[in-house]
């Protein structure tokens, strides 16, 4: 059997969770579309594989997917020339039989047929088996902040969470596994997953995370199956890659390691029962967690939040990293990982230090901000103390080193900005 292009569950937006043992998962192969189970042996291994629009090289027992292996082109790159049956990708002749073009979207990747001609010089294109599938180009990005796999410092958190912000996407379950029990692959992985880049790349100010009008073209998980874990980040799924990230060397998987996103509401607590640090809420008499209580690396959790401290300023702002779905320009909830602010002294007040450093720090990101303004956002909501024994603030204690003296700084000191 050829290569197979994964476009994804059949029936997407009706689907539910529960009966994800019995989907039918559809592939491209050749001119025809094929339906298969899946394999569920190593906490759904495969299916936690399968990215849409992929190219993959399967084994199948019975009507079962048993193996799904990523296909390595025989050439990829620009087309340069196009002479009979024959194609010339990235100065590479190679014979060529058929032309298609791989499209992908919310509930579903398509395959449409193109023609061998120069109109497709200068496209992208993949090439497996003598058939040529156009496709965007996958980018690099260099991050403008890095962080070092593996290195137990606080500042190294601070610098690795920094990271995704302006190129990963909100996307509810980013970061999850599609079962949505736990951390996914690309939450185990070491540095940016490709598949938040092309994400980011294929999307405008347009996007938004979730539309209940149409379900079954919606990046939102109707019915709990989370198919677009792998495109971008929710906050647990931020975090969990944040702290994979500081702790490991080495990139992991669902069928060997269970990695850290954890529900929102329960992410400071997980951390405190793994003895890392402490759990406290500190409640000055509103609800709202003492402001003057945040540190940075701090990780605070409310319901259906959680969220980064970066560092408070010296007005008592306070500065913030998170995954969360800010409204676009164009009035989008799309969003993603980035830096906001919060004014415990007035919720709609911008003039505060948190709101002017979190503005000029995503100014370093020019495609981000051309979608997205900097938010204030309300203490009131992102300070309140759950009803949850779980929610609070987290601090960490010296199982990650503070030689640097990182938690004695302001967020300007932090982020090397000054204010």
């Amino acid at each position: 059997m050829g290569p197979s292009i994964y476009l994804g569950v059949q029936g997407y937006g009706c689907v539910r969770a529960e009966d994800k043992d019995r989907f039918a998962h559809r592939f491209r192969q050749d001119d025809s579309v094929c339906c298969y189970a899946v394999c569920d042996k190593g906490r759904y291994a495969i299916q936690n594989r399968l990215q849409e629009g992929q190219v993959y090289y399967l084994t199948i027992r019975q009507g079962t997917v048993i193996q799904a292996i990523l296909s390595r082109p025989d050439a990829q790159g620009v087309i340069n020339a196009v002479s009979g049956n024959s194609i010339t990708v990235d100065g590479m002749h190679l014979p060529c039989r058929a032309v298609f073009e791989i499209r992908t979207r919310a509930g579903g990747a398509v395959v449409l047929p193109c023609f061998l001609t120069g109109r497709i010089v200068g496209s992208y294109a993949q090439v497996f088996g003598g058939v040529a599938y156009i496709r965007p180009a996958p980018q690099m990005y260099h991050p403008p902040v890095h962080g070092v796999p593996g290195q137990h410092t606080l500042q190294n958190l601070l610098r690795t969470a920094l990271m995704p912000v302006g190129i990963a996407l909100y996307v509810y379950g980013g970061g999850w596994n599609r079962q949505d029990t736990g951390s996914g692959n690309t939450a185990m992985h070491i540095g940016l997953p490709q598949s938040w880049i092309d994400f980011f790349d294929c999307q405008n100010a347009c996007y938004t995370y979730r539309s209940d009008s149409n379900p079954a073209h919606s990046y939102y998980p109707t019915g709990g199956w989370n198919q677009y874990g792998y495109s971008g980040l929710d906050c647990s799924g931020y975090l969990g890659w944040t702290l994979y990230n500081t702790l490991h060397t080495e990139s992991a998987s669902v069928s060997d390691c269970d990695g850290y996103v954890t529900p929102a509401a329960e992410f400071a607590h997980t951390l405190a029962q793994r003895a890392w640090g402490t759990l406290s809420r500190q409640d000055c008499g509103n609800g709202l967690q003492e402001p003057s209580s945040f540190r940075p690396g701090d990780i605070f959790s409310t319901d259906g939040h959680v969220w980064l401290c970066i560092g408070p300023c010296r007005d008592g702002s306070i500065v913030i990293a998170h995954s969360t779905p800010s409204p676009s320009k164009t009035d989008c909830k799309g969003g993603g990982v980035q830096l906001s602010a919060l004014n415990p002294a007035s919720d709609a007040d911008k003039d505060c230090q948190a709101y002017r450093l979190a503005e000029r720090f995503m100014q370093r990101y020019p495609r981000w901000s051309s979608r997205y303004q900097a938010q204030l956002l309300p203490y009131s909501v992102y300070g309140r103390l759950s009803e949850n024994p779980h929610a609070g603030l987290f601090q960490w204690n010296d199982f990650l080193s503070d030689k640097e003296g990182v938690r004695g700084q302001f967020a300007e000191e932090i982020l090397q900005i000054e204010n």
